[in-house]
């Protein structure tokens, strides 16, 4: 079973997993639950849930209706036609092409190096996911055409997305049980893009935790949020990045610091790294 924590506001949590609807897949079973990561899919007011599983499971896509309550969607969002195969542990929703959709992509790895005498189907080294966002709330399995570093056999664990080399494309690592990492360099045909870094003051923590970003460019608006840790065992790079596509400007951007306090920002150029700090005097 999958826990859900609801804030109470008082400095408590109350654990909801059975009445948020993110406990049990839609047919009402407990998987073994690895990874797990958060986004505004589509633009929506509140973030989705992508959880991963051992072979025999399906990873599943958990819609958020808001007021803390989800929806098992995955077979709708064309993510039930995956095989069972696989053993997903890390997790990341990231724009790896810049095209203002996401994708999602898995890290994979048995956790029995002799699963093969028992379920010949099922390999100890596993390959990488990815599962592309079409645009209308539906994905397709896009790790075939994605490069070699997606034909690789690995025992993924953990599965951090970064921009290591600073060309504006997202890159990531992945960690292995006996064995090196695995760097990937992103060499996509990619759209414009901006990545921000916050910097709280104040009443907010220094790093932004919690910071709600929404931003509008070429007609299409896009929200995202400041994670401490997400996917399995693992932290990404805090700033966010956002694909923009074919959009030349930012026509507005919009930050709800952990504080409270709200800024907005107009036409900004695109293809760049911007750091914005909070201002104290607005506490």
């Amino acid at each position: 079973m999958n826990f859900f924590y609801r804030n109470r506001g008082d400095g408590t949590f109350e654990e909801s997993g059975l009445s948020s609807g993110a406990g049990f897949n839609s047919d009402g079973q407990a998987e073994a639950g690895m990874g797990v990561d958060a986004a505004y899919l589509g633009g929506g007011a509140h973030p989705d849930l992508y959880v991963t599983h051992l072979d025999g499971e399906l990873n599943r896509l958990y819609r958020n209706l808001g007021k803390g309550a989800f929806r098992d969607a995955t077979v709708e969002a064309g993510l039930g036609a995956e095989p069972r195969l696989l053993s997903g542990f890390g997790v990341r929703f990231a724009d790896f092409d810049n095209s203002g959709r996401q994708q999602i992509l898995v890290a994979n790895g048995h956790i029995l190096d002799n699963i093969a005498l028992f379920h010949p189907r099922v390999a100890y080294r596993e390959t990488l996911s990815l599962f592309e966002d079409d645009g209308r709330g539906r994905f397709r399995d896009v790790s075939r055409e994605s490069g070699p570093v997606f034909a690789m056999p690995l025992l993924g664990r953990g599965l951090a997305v970064l921009d290591f080399d600073s060309d504006g494309l997202l890159d990531f690592v992945v960690s292995q049980n006996s064995g090196p990492p695995l760097m990937a360099r992103n060499r996509s045909a990619a759209g414009n893009w901006i990545t921000l870094e916050l910097e709280g003051a104040g009443k907010s923590n220094r790093d932004a935790i919690g910071a709600e970003v929404t931003i509008t460019a070429g007609g299409k608006q896009q929200r995202a949020q400041i994670m401490g840790g997400t996917s399995y065992c693992s932290a990404s790079d805090m700033r966010l990045h956002f694909g923009l596509g074919s959009a030349r400007l930012v026509d507005r951007l919009t930050i709800r610091w952990p504080s409270g306090h709200l800024d907005t920002f107009r036409d900004l150029p695109v293809n760049q790294f911007r750091r914005i700090a909070e201002p104290v005097s607005g506490h």
